[in-house]
């Protein structure tokens, strides 16, 4: 059996184009945003303050993610590279590898879905195209919930079959 890197991948990629959008971001933007375990109260011996310091934790990350919902990046029609592991996708800058994104894309179906996600870079690579210069950027997800992974895996296969 041949060893190249197409065995070595743990689900399908598909170039589709489809409506996409992406923003970099920082690593706290990621932290805020992501369903993180609540820190355990303080040793208070007080339960109303204890409660009350849990309560405070939880608006906190709250806001946090309505400030992101705010922040979503605009999406327009892009050939990426897509896969339930990651996306690959042009850019007109360079994205650093180790470099958060925030993406969003819109996969289109009986009922279009959006998924949003985010993704560290693992790779950039100067490209030439007829319309100039871009970066090809690849960039593998960070917590991207069950269901939105297994919507992407089942639209990869949809899409490989037209």
């Amino acid at each position: 059996m041949p060893d190249n890197d197409q065995d070595k991948r743990l689900y399908r990629r598909v170039d589709v184009l489809i409506p996409f959008g992406f923003r970099t971001i920082g690593r706290g933007a990621v932290e805020a945003f992501v369903h993180a375990e609540p820190e355990p109260a303080a040793m208070s011996d007080d339960p109303v303050r204890a409660a009350l310091e849990r309560i405070e934790r939880k608006v906190d990350r709250l806001l946090a993610r309505v400030e992101a919902e705010d922040q979503v990046p605009p999406v327009r029609p892009t050939p990426i590279n897509l896969s339930g592991a990651g996306v690959r996708f042009p850019s007109d800058e360079p994205i650093e590898q180790g470099e958060f994104v925030d993406v969003v894309m819109v996969l289109p179906g009986d009922t279009q879905v959006k998924i949003r996600a985010f993704a560290e870079v693992v790779r950039q690579r100067l490209v030439a195209r007829p319309s100039g210069a871009v970066y090809e950027i690849a960039a593998s997800f960070l917590h991207l919930s069950p269901k939105d992974r297994e919507t992407i895996i089942r639209y990869t296969f949809q899409a490989n079959g037209r």
